[in-house]
């Protein structure tokens, strides 16, 4: 038995209504978990994971970042800063409703991005860990030369504007079930605005060019065959942090949905299994 909360919202630190979810293991948790989804996604996708880290004895908390899922605003678009702002103010909020707890963040895609920036500045104390799958610390496609400018160009006169991000969910897993439900689901979206694109690319190369800021116990979790973020990239940059605490764990034939992908048992499993090591 577990309880839950849902339908609950947190106020972020500009005074915006984020959208939350919090499940607690029984009798008793070794830790917590904060979930983070990626670009286009809510926190409703990984409900899989979050049943089985409570079953494993992790209270599990998640939210729908800015432009996502129930929390209001334009799809797609956010200034980067705010999604930042909000994992430190919601590390914050799950710190205080389990104190003593260790506390980890499990992030995925864009969330890794924004968890790696949280990560290089001031963060929580009762932070143990972070767990990474497929931060986009460079992107597999590659846009023509000109595209930057007109992003650019867009971004001063019409920020706001949905732009289709072209994303394919055949290229996000190999389970035909998890397919079928990101096309059947509302809230999965496929568009994002160029106030939104700048600040991936900016804290993109931010990220890549401070590695010596991060020092908290990392995790990083590899699909190799993620056709959407250069995995080679993101063990190059495992081994560049300040950190002396870096795990790195690879899925051969994997795509880029490590926690919604065929075999997505053994992802929890090692997750888990990990957090266990550092509860301490």
């Amino acid at each position: 038995m577990t309880l839950r909360a849902a339908e609950c919202y947190f106020r972020a630190s500009d005074g915006a209504l984020v959208h939350f979810d919090a499940r607690d293991a029984e009798p008793e948790a070794r830790g917590v978990c904060v979930t983070l989804h990626g670009m286009g996604e809510h926190l409703e996708k990984y409900d899989e994971w979050a049943r089985y880290a409570v079953e494993r004895g992790y209270n599990i908390t998640s939210y729908d970042q800015r432009g996502h899922g129930l929390t209001r605003g334009r799809r797609g678009d956010f200034e980067f800063a705010d999604l930042v702002a909000d994992l430190d103010r919601f590390v914050t909020v799950t710190a205080d409703r389990y104190p003593d707890l260790p506390l980890f963040v499990l992030a995925h895609s864009l969330g890794g991005l924004v968890a790696l920036k949280y990560a290089a500045g001031a963060t929580h104390p009762a932070l143990a860990g972070m767990a990474l799958s497929g931060p986009p610390l460079v992107l597999v496609r590659r846009h023509p030369p000109w595209y930057p400018w007109l992003i650019r160009g867009l971004a001063r006169v019409a920020p706001w504007v949905p732009l289709p991000r072209g994303t394919d969910p055949s290229r996000l897993t190999r389970d035909p079930d998890r397919l079928e439900a990101f096309r059947r689901d509302p809230y999965f979206h496929r568009v994002i605005t160029p106030r939104a694109m700048l600040g991936i690319a900016e804290a993109m190369e931010t990220v890549r060019m401070t590695p010596e800021k991060v020092s908290i116990p990392l995790l990083f979790l590899v699909a190799r065959a993620d056709t959407v973020v250069s995995g080679a990239d993101v063990l190059a940059y495992a081994h560049f942090v300040a950190s002396k605490d870096v795990s790195i764990e690879q899925y051969p034939g994997a795509y880029h949905e490590l926690l919604n992908d065929l075999g997505r048992r053994a992802v929890f499993d090692r997750i888990c299994t990990w957090f266990d090591g550092h509860v301490s």
